[in-house]
């Protein structure tokens, strides 16, 4: 019975929630209930509770209730996410098979990056982080690639709050040389034996969201390979770029 009602209380908040859109987004009780079926009193409860965890308002001036602002910015953060990954899976599949390395797209998640996409590297020793892992932004080429583009304030707290005294100033430095670059690197770094070159991934306002990642083992990124991947990296890093709505040209690297 319980798992039941547990059932009923979940549909009852995504079909009240649904019956939020584009173009009729203010709604009263009465009429949620008449544009869903659902009968006033249910409407009410779930109503109450979306208030209560802050996923509508009550729009006072209008006696309406309105999708939150945390709705919002959970809207944004999925159609961006879709959209950045539709965008890059196709460029991400042809690096893979230019490079025969593993390639990751990893996007901003608070104060750290996950892995939104991932191509298998095609060599018999290669490097692959799981879809959905949470790693730290400070390590790694793929998170520093999107750390060096942040806002400075941003940057100045992670810097002192998650990173040792004695890697801050090394830290800081190496972002300003990724910001010159337009690549970041990690030769051994978060885990030994392997490598990664990343290059960040803009918006049409200009923001790194994301960042796109060769990764693999140590032994085949010699001084010529890493020159190539880092062109490579920013090259169709660029072009996702673009997708997005980003329309600045490609700069050269130093």
């Amino acid at each position: 019975m319980n798992n039941f009602l547990h059932e009923a209380s979940i549909d009852a908040v995504i079909t009240v929630l649904r019956a939020f859109e584009p173009n009729d987004f203010e709604h009263t009780v009465q009429s949620i209930a008449q544009k869903t079926g659902l009968n006033e009193k249910d409407v009410q409860h779930t109503v109450a509770m979306l208030l209560k965890k802050q996923l509508l308002y009550y729009q006072e001036s209008h006696s309406m209730y309105c999708l939150s602002k945390e709705m919002y910015v959970m809207g944004v953060a999925a159609g961006e996410s879709l959209t950045l990954r539709e965008a890059a899976k196709p460029w991400m599949e042809e690096l893979r098979n230019l490079t025969k390395e593993t390639i990751h797209l990893y996007v901003l998640d608070g104060v750290e990056r996950m892995c939104l996409e991932r191509f298998e590297g095609q060599n018999e020793i290669r490097l692959w982080v799981k879809v959905g892992t949470k790693l730290p932004l400070w390590d790694g080429a793929a998170g520093k690639a999107i750390l060096a583009y942040q806002s400075e304030s941003f940057i100045t707290s992670i810097v002192h709050e998650k990173v040792a005294s004695f890697a801050r100033q090394p830290l800081v430095e190496e972002l300003e040389r990724i910001r010159q670059n337009g690549v970041a690197e990690s030769i051994d770094g978060r885990e030994v034996g392997t490598s990664s070159i990343s290059a960040p991934i803009m918006d049409a306002q200009h923001n790194v969201l994301a960042s796109l990642s060769i990764s693999g083992a140590t032994t085949r990124f010699t001084p010529e390979r890493i020159e190539a991947f880092s062109r490579l990296a920013h090259g169709y890093a660029h072009t996702i770029s673009t997708e997005l709505g980003y329309n600045e040209p490609m700069r050269n690297l130093l």
